[in-house]
């Protein structure tokens, strides 16, 4: 390709060229007169020019001096000089026989020795990392198969773990609440410790400061652990659901000792009204009545506290000074208590002489020197003179120490006296 040149046919009749001294044209004819050759001629030569040396062959027909060291049939272009010149260098870079006699110290390559010796070194580290992914990683898995740092952060409800890999571990910022939910790079994930959701089975315990590990497949999120009871399992776990000498967990700090026995025999009448047990886990309520504080004073009739009760106040039996032996009739016994008193007299009275008894009109009865009663006659009467007397009985009529009128007497009355029964104004138990 030959570059365009301006010739003689291009600058005929351009520009002002042959016109007469004095044109005779307006100004405005003048001036497109002056700017002809360059507008019309110069500048579209030089725009097809610039067009020409930017072609991809251009090259070609620009002339150059070919260097010393080319072939002699080397084209004096621009295009030639360069082909000659990188087939020169093709052929240098073929040679085999290092024609510039460099050393391997000159370049600090290895030597032929150094060579084999790094090539048997690096066998032997490819052939021993071959046999450990093949045992740790034979899936060629990479950094999957190792574990990875994540950072965990808390927001509101949210857990999330930045990271990446799939096996990773974290240390927790935060415990995790009940309800909580957890999030991977900020995408929402399901989330699990062994077969309970991971928010359920870790709330309630501390993992503020705690490290996890855990298991990604970019989908969910599987804590490691867990595999132990549901949550509502180990709300079971307590002393009283647990028999007695036996210990869940023993000699860690979750050690539950059982305190429920089964040879338990207790029923509702072994226990107070209103109060509670559990006997071989099943809840039993007392019927066992209380009877409160009480005085029972003895009397002819017996007096039973019933059976069944629960004594909650004392229950007092009266007692009294008076039940002594001297107050109670000889032969009788009151509550074993036997009794002293002896019977001086008993027999009947009449208005004459009565051998052996007693008779109206004065006569007394005297008894180891004292005389205790005498009767009178009309109207009748009765002295108990001795003041110690227990008690003078007229026809079962008692009378005490002093005068009495017993008008109503019979004549052939009984007349009864000694310390037989409860003597006379000694009362004994309120009798």
């Amino acid at each position: 390709m030959a570059f365009e040149r301006i010739t003689e046919d291009d600058l005929q009749g351009k520009g002002n060229l042959g016109r007469p001294d004095t044109p005779g044209v307006d100004t405005t004819e003048m001036q497109r007169i002056l700017d002809e050759l360059p507008r019309e001629v110069i500048v579209p030569a030089f725009n097809r020019l610039a067009e020409q040396l930017e072609a991809a062959d251009a090259a070609a027909s620009l002339g150059a001096r070919p260097p010393e060291g080319l072939p002699e049939d080397t084209p004096a272009t621009a295009q030639g000089v360069l082909e000659a010149m990188q087939a020169g260098a093709a052929e240098h870079a073929a040679r085999t026989d290092n024609p510039h006699a460099v050393t391997a110290a000159q370049t600090g390559a290895y030597t032929k020795e150094e060579t084999e010796e790094a090539i048997g070194r690096r066998v032997v580290e490819i052939g021993a990392g071959d046999m450990a992914q093949a045992v740790y990683d034979p899936a060629r898995l990479g950094v999957d198969v190792t574990v990875q740092t994540y950072t965990h952060t808390r927001s509101g409800t949210v857990h999330n773990f930045a990271g990446s890999g799939a096996n990773g571990r974290a240390l927790m910022t935060a415990d995790v609440q009940a309800g909580d939910t957890f999030a991977v790079n900020g995408e929402p994930v399901a989330a699990y410790m062994g077969t309970e959701s991971a928010a359920g089975a870790m709330a309630g315990s501390q993992w503020n400061g705690r490290w996890v590990s855990f298991v990604f497949d970019g989908e969910t999120l599987n804590f490691k652990g867990g595999g132990g009871l549901p949550a509502a399992d180990r709300a079971k776990l307590i002393p009283g659901n647990i028999k007695a000498g036996v210990t869940f967990f023993e000699g860690t700090p979750r050690a539950v000792a059982g305190t429920f026995t089964a040879d338990a025999d207790a029923g509702a009448a072994d226990l107070l009204s209103g109060r509670t047990a559990y006997v071989n886990g099943e809840k039993v309520t007392g019927s066992i009545p209380s009877k409160a504080a009480a005085t029972y004073t003895p009397a002819a009739a017996d007096q039973t506290i019933e059976a069944g009760q629960y004594l909650s106040g004392a229950q007092t039996v009266r007692g009294d000074a008076n039940l002594k032996a001297e107050n109670i009739k000889q032969g009788a016994s009151i509550f074993g208590v036997a009794g002293a008193l002896k019977l001086l007299y008993a027999g009947g009275c009449k208005t004459g002489t009565y051998a052996g008894g007693v008779r109206w009109n004065g006569a007394s009865y005297v008894y180891e020197g004292h005389s205790y009663f005498y009767l009178t006659g009309q109207p009748k009467m009765l002295y108990v003179q001795y003041e110690a007397t227990p008690y003078v009985k007229v026809d079962g009529k008692t009378y005490g120490p002093g005068q009495h009128d017993i008008s109503s007497a019979k004549d052939n009355c009984y007349v009864e006296y000694g310390d037989t029964g409860s003597r006379a104004g000694i009362c004994i138990l309120g009798v």
